[in-house]
């Protein structure tokens, strides 16, 4: 659990949003949900990318790291 600003949750939205459209193929969907207890908000961004090899998951919160297979979207 992460405790912040609006300002930074607006941020990381941004982000997510951003790669998601660099490696996007046709659609991109975003979601906010808020738990049970109301106490937490999940943010999820889907798109229809190729999928991220499962050996290499644990490797895209490093900085700069860049997956052979993702290839951006034309625009």
């Amino acid at each position: 659990m992460m405790m912040c600003s609006a300002e930074i949750v607006k941020k990381i939205v941004s982000n997510l949003l951003s790669n998601a459209i660099k490696y996007c193929k046709n659609s991109i969907e975003l979601s906010l949900t808020v738990d049970e207890n109301k106490q937490n908000v999940v943010i999820r961004v889907t798109n229809d990318g190729d999928l991220i090899p499962q050996n290499e998951r644990e490797k895209i919160f490093t900085p700069f790291y860049f997956s052979d297979q993702n290839r951006k979207c034309s625009t």
